[in-house]
């Protein structure tokens, strides 16, 4: 009965199922201060000098996502709707909302209390986004790994990615961090500049076999089954698995060379 209830309450709700490209900040704060479809008003929607928009009772920022602790359902799935409209911090804002979801799916009922797996409690955010279990668990793994203070903005979220999965030690992330920023350090700059280090390092984890990279069989068997029997999310879940496989692959092959 409650997986019935979660799923009713789920459908017809997916936030990221929006067409078009990805407007710019004034066309989404438009489309924000236009949305009445939860009841909202002008007088919550504001833009700071420095570009953030307090939605509701969220700050949607630059290097992610401000949740608030006691942050309800509706809530959510509201500011869910808006995210996939950020170009530069949607990856961040995507991890932080993911980080939230997960934190409230007990209380909201998302999830089998008694699942013991890690991707059966990202099934909702899964069904939600048609997002894969590997990209939201590395979302969320982003996320929690480098919280929102800690992020810089002219650093990509592929180098902060990086730099989370090499170094152990928040100290050693940190210094890189604020190299990347002031040296405008793109992936590549950073991993020829960290060559010399690899020899003196002893924090260093390449991050390749990290359980959030390392593809999941027995998901894409059960991806696959459900696409060959017609199921069009399934499909295109199945070919997000897919493609994360062999960015896996390509970066084990490219390591070689390093």
């Amino acid at each position: 009965m409650a997986n019935n209830n979660r799923k009713e309450r789920l459908k017809n709700t997916n936030p990221f199922n929006l067409p078009g490209s990805v407007p710019s900040l004034d066309e989404l704060t438009d489309s924000m201060l236009a949305d009445d479809s939860i009841n909202m008003n002008k007088d919550i929607i504001h833009v700071s000098d420095d570009g953030t928009i307090t939605y509701q009772r969220v700050n949607l920022t630059e290097v992610g996502l401000q949740v608030p602790d006691d942050i309800v359902l509706e809530e959510w799935l509201a500011i869910g709707n808006h995210l996939q409209t950020y170009d530069n911090a949607i990856q961040w804002m995507l991890g932080d909302w993911v980080v939230a979801g997960l934190d409230h799916a007990v209380t909201w009922d998302l999830v089998d209390t008694n699942a013991t797996d890690d991707e059966s409690k990202y099934a909702p955010l899964m069904e939600l986004t048609q997002y894969s279990y590997s990209s939201l668990s590395k979302f969320a793994y982003a996320a929690r790994g480098i919280p929102i203070f800690r992020r810089r903005k002219n650093v990509s979220f592929s180098l902060h990615m990086e730099i989370l999965q090499k170094f152990g030690s928040q100290k050693e992330q940190d210094k890189w961090l604020q190299r990347a920023s002031e040296e405008n350090l793109s992936v590549r700059g950073f991993r020829d500049l960290l060559k010399p280090a690899l020899e003196t390092s002893s924090s260093l984890n390449n991050g390749l076999f990290d359980q959030t990279r390392k593809p999941k069989v027995s998901q894409l068997q059960k991806l696959w089954t459900r696409a060959r029997e017609g199921d069009e999310q399934a499909m295109g879940q199945l070919k997000n698995e897919i493609r994360s496989t062999r960015e896996w692959l390509d970066d084990i092959e490219s390591s070689l060379d390093d």
